[in-house]
């Protein structure tokens, strides 16, 4: 049988004592007690990572003296043995292990330090360090080929730039069109014609106070998804909040770059309806809005990222926080009333902070409101991000009728729990 031990060992010494010897198969003292482990005794091959942290590390002809002292002791060992950036590994019989560490911590002392410490990490079996290293190699591999498969995903230019009619108006939805979803990797979005045709519909149906902003498809709305797009690494097998979603794009193309799942909340009921529309056409999942617990059971049983459903919520922010955790919060273009910019960060942060989660925000340059990104900004510092700027590249979208005009500039906020 085969035994596998990973032990620190901290033997803190103040020069003139020694490391006190150690019985066969036994780790070293460990804050004042002795662990035995008898099972592992028939094992036949024992091997040793040492490190050694003396004060002062060396003197001042040469700065790193007492630790080459242990390294020389080592090598004076004749054991199989290799010197790197963290420590010196050693294999060999447990008896010679151990003495060679005991030799390695003494000559550490006795050319010269005041105090050391050493740290021991342990294997015990039938592996040797070359099966050990090949098998770390193969994992390493593995992860590289599993990451290369994350290739940016390729939008497909459309056979016809015109937008389709699925629905001239009625008493419960306004007109809607398909439109191409080019150059993002959508298939199709469903939407509103534009603004204006949709407040015209609000109007005549005594609803002349309600947003119709979200009929159109932001530009940084689409930076923002096609920056997921490019770099699909980003959300693959995250749990995915878009805020203040509109139309959903971002997160929609979160949801075809692998997200495991993807809410989107908006308070607006025909946005998320159009939203849900899209995901539909595109051959999207859609489904309830997953709870904590339901989260963690996909999580438990390995479901594979590509099979992610999309939900949605017409919800208050701070009401949706207090029930979902995720790893990823979306939003584009939502700082526009000052006072909405402070709720917003901690929205972000009740909803992210259990899982050291990542709040993406996309945003003209200039801003919408002036102090919006700023409050928020230190709103998220105080409650314990770490929150970083950079320029986000824009995408201009074909299709939109009277689309919104395109900004000087756009950033993507980061702000990492």
């Amino acid at each position: 049988m085969l035994g596998l031990l990973f032990v620190v060992a901290h033997a803190i010494s103040y020069r003139g004592a020694s490391l006190p010897h150690h019985r066969r198969c036994h780790v070293p003292a460990v804050f004042g007690r002795r662990y035995h482990v008898p099972a592992m005794c028939a094992a036949p091959n024992m091997i040793a990572e040492i490190s050694v942290l003396p004060t002062p590390a060396g003197t001042a002809a040469n700065e790193v003296e007492h630790i080459e002292a242990a390294i020389a002791a080592i090598a004076d060992s004749g054991l199989t043995h290799s010197v790197h950036a963290l420590g010196t590994t050693i294999e060999g019989s447990p008896d010679e292990v151990w003495a060679t560490a005991r030799a390695a911590f003494n000559a550490c002392l006795a050319s010269g330090a005041d105090t050391e410490m050493m740290m021991l990490k342990l294997y015990q079996g039938g592996k040797t360090i070359g099966t050990l290293e090949s098998s770390g190699q193969a994992v390493a591999d593995a992860h590289s080929t599993k990451n290369a498969d994350v290739a940016p995903l390729v939008a497909t230019p459309p056979s016809s730039t015109e937008p389709r009619l699925l629905h001239e108006g009625s008493v419960a939805l306004p007109p809607l069109i398909e439109m191409p979803g080019y150059p993002l990797p959508l298939e199709a979005i469903v939407k509103p014609p534009d603004a204006d045709t949709l407040w015209q519909w609000q109007e005549s149906k005594g609803m002349a106070d309600a947003d119709s902003s979200w009929a159109s498809v932001w530009p940084a709305a689409a930076s923002l998804a096609a920056h997921i797009a490019a770099d699909p690494a980003l959300v693959r097998g995250r749990a995915v909040v878009e805020l203040g979603a509109g139309l959903g794009v971002a997160g929609l193309v979160a949801a075809r770059a692998g997200a495991s799942t993807v809410t989107l909340v908006d308070k607006e009921p025909l946005a998320l309806h159009c939203a849900l529309s899209t995901a539909a056409v595109c051959g999207l999942p859609t489904g309830q809005v997953p709870t904590d617990d339901d989260l963690c059971v996909a999580a438990s049983n390995g479901a594979p990222p590509d099979t992610g459903v999309v939900s949605a919520s017409m919800a208050d922010w701070g009401e949706l926080a207090a029930e979902l955790s995720v790893d990823l919060v979306l939003a584009a273009e939502v700082l526009y009333d000052p006072q909405e910019a402070v709720p917003l960060a901690r929205c972000a942060a009740k909803l992210l902070k259990r899982k050291h989660g990542v709040l993406l925000l996309a945003d003209p340059a200039g801003g919408r409101a002036a102090g919006c990104r700023t409050a928020a900004t230190e709103a998220l510092r105080e409650l314990g991000a770490r929150v970083s700027e950079v320029p986000l590249d824009g995408v201009q979208r074909d299709g939109d009728k009277k689309r919104p005009p395109a900004m000087e500039g756009l950033v993507l906020l980061r702000a990492e729990f």
